[in-house]
């Protein structure tokens, strides 16, 4: 993103992406705005404004209307319902849904499709990954943490939450550090066939033996430059959930 002649970002804080852009558009949070969250069970709820934004913050809807309008092509909204209905007019999953009744239940998208027979579900052939190098033995799994969600943008800002997981951490069997010669709080370093970084080892009991743990929630050691470009032939997204990788011990924590 660096490389980009233009960068725009909306969000509600300076995040690693947001330093990169020319020009950053102040997004309103959760409880600052009206309209919905569509969760990934396909449920529709309604969310409610509880405080007026902050600062020159606004909903998402609002910006986006701003910016047509300074593109000669205002869109007829004033009101988060008035979205919802063209969504629900053009959009065919969205058929059935009233945003008046989501006040008091929400709704489940396809739920009269699957019913009828007209949604069913398929069994897709898992095609699992090329073979793992050699010199690589464990396997890594990335993910995120009770403490901290995603890649922490936004959990990184709760104090309260930085004190149950401050920092970064791998997480590996009690096999697998005798192993490695690797006691709890050393500072370790995870190569794979890309790249490395360096974080600080817990040892506990919730692995497998060749398994290991890192979230991905903390910026200043990056797991994800530990994955290649590497496309599912299902879906074409990048696999950054696992790769294969070894372990060194560069030294003691504490």
């Amino acid at each position: 993103m660096g490389s980009l002649d233009f960068l725009v970002v909306q969000d509600m804080f300076l995040t690693e992406t947001a330093n990169l852009a020319k020009v950053v558009l102040p997004a309103a949070s959760f409880a600052e705005r009206e309209g919905t969250f569509t969760s990934f069970d396909g449920t529709v709820q309604k969310i409610r404004k509880t405080l007026e934004p902050i600062g020159d913050s606004l909903p998402d809807w609002e910006i986006i209307l701003r910016l047509a309008s300074k593109m000669d092509s205002s869109m007829p909204y004033s009101l988060p319902q008035e979205v919802m209905n063209e969504i629900v007019e053009l959009v065919p999953l969205y058929r059935g849904v009233d945003y008046a009744k989501l006040d008091i239940k929400g709704h489940r998208l396809g739920r009269e499709r699957t019913a009828s027979g007209q949604m069913k579900f398929h069994a897709v052939k898992y095609v699992p990954q090329s073979s793992p190098e050699d010199g690589y033995p464990l396997t890594l799994l990335a993910g995120t943490t009770l403490y901290q969600f995603g890649t922490g943008s936004r959990s990184l800002r709760a104090l309260r939450l930085k004190k149950f997981l401050p920092e970064a951490f791998v997480a590996l069997s009690e096999s697998d550090a005798k192993e490695s010669e690797v006691k709890d709080g050393d500072r370790v370093k995870i190569v794979s066939p890309v790249g490395e970084v360096t974080t600080v080892a817990r040892i506990g009991d919730m692995l497998s033996k060749g398994v290991i743990f890192m979230p991905v929630s903390f910026p200043d050691s990056q797991v994800n430059e530990l994955f290649g470009v590497v496309l599912d032939p299902q879906t074409k997204t990048p696999a950054l959930k696992t790769c294969r990788v070894r372990l060194e011990r560069i030294g003691n924590d504490g």
